[in-house]
């Protein structure tokens, strides 16, 4: 009798451990269906836009219903811009294809320009690009070269520093694709491509600078005209100040005032009602007047 009671009491202590371990296991399967938050629009985003903090908001969603690109946390779409030519509906969730950091957008040279800066381009080759060894956030000084004519006649080479310590807002290839693309947005097909990579950058072939004003821009460009431009780097070419000891303007200003006296400058007085004497002057003072009994003798021939 009694051991007939105790296997009672075994079995019924067993049957409530069974249902007590069912019952937390449908508890914690359902604690598991729900994430903490994932983001949404407030309101409608347009495309290239700057995404900040009054634009989206956090909330809770069912883990099952939520895809698996869409961002969960507010630090992964703030600060990044929407894609050109896609913009994000309000009170919809963002996903990974619609969110991109500053370098991956194709206008990165004018957004990383500061207020009151001017992009300057600059073709360059493998010597000046030094090996592809100038990175953007690099800064650099500028020299000028050109052949000038001295006092007696003689064609004699000319060098002088235009810039200094100008900050390089992109590097692009022939293509207009960025030669340096930060490892995070690089994949790979298989352990050998990612050990292969450096053999994989393509040749620099137009740096952008960062002019400080409109004035710099706009002597460069001359400058540009007239000869060729050299970007130089140095052991302080990563400080985002200007070190003392190249802070010394004399030599930039006798530059730009050889530039300013060189380069024919085209002004508001120069108009197609003008004496035919004076057009032909301008244009002998460009090179570009082009002598008719020599434009004749093309005809001949």
């Amino acid at each position: 009798m009694k051991s007939h009671v105790k296997r009672k009491v075994v079995a019924g202590v067993g049957a409530v451990a069974v249902i007590g371990a069912a019952f937390t296991t449908i508890q914690l399967t359902s604690a598991q269906s729900v994430v903490s938050t994932a983001v949404y629009t407030v309101d409608h985003i347009p495309p290239r836009t700057l995404i900040d903090e009054s634009m989206v908001t956090e909330r809770e969603v069912d883990a099952e219903a939520l895809p698996p690109t869409a961002h969960i946390e507010l630090e992964d779409v703030i600060g990044k811009y929407t894609p050109d030519g896609y913009g994000i509906a309000a009170n919809s969730t963002i996903h990974n294809d619609f969110t991109l950091e500053q370098s991956e957008m194709p206008d990165e040279a004018i957004l990383n320009l500061e207020a009151g800066e001017y992009a300057f381009p600059l073709l360059v080759d493998l010597e000046t690009s030094l090996g592809n060894s100038i990175l953007p956030g690099a800064h650099v000084d500028l020299y000028f070269t050109t052949t000038a004519i001295d006092d007696d006649g003689e064609e004699k080479p000319m060098l002088g520093k235009i810039a200094s310590h100008l900050r390089v807002t992109s590097a692009k290839d022939s293509s207009t694709a960025d030669v340096f693309v930060p490892e995070s947005q690089i994949t790979y097909d298989d352990e050998e491509s990612s050990s292969n990579n450096s053999n994989a950058l393509t040749q620099a072939r137009l740096y952008t600078f960062a002019a400080s004003s409109q004035e710099e821009q706009e002597v460069l460009t001359k400058a540009n005209l007239l000869g060729s431009i050299i970007p130089v780097v140095s052991g302080s070419s990563y400080d985002e100040e200007i070190p003392e000891s190249q802070q010394s303007l004399d030599s930039i200003s006798q530059t730009r005032e050889w530039i300013s006296e060189n380069f024919a400058n085209v002004s508001g007085d120069f108009s197609l009602d003008s004496d035919s004497s004076d057009v032909d002057e301008l244009l002998e003072e460009l090179d570009l007047y082009v002598d008719e009994e020599e434009e004749d003798d093309d005809d001949d021939e």
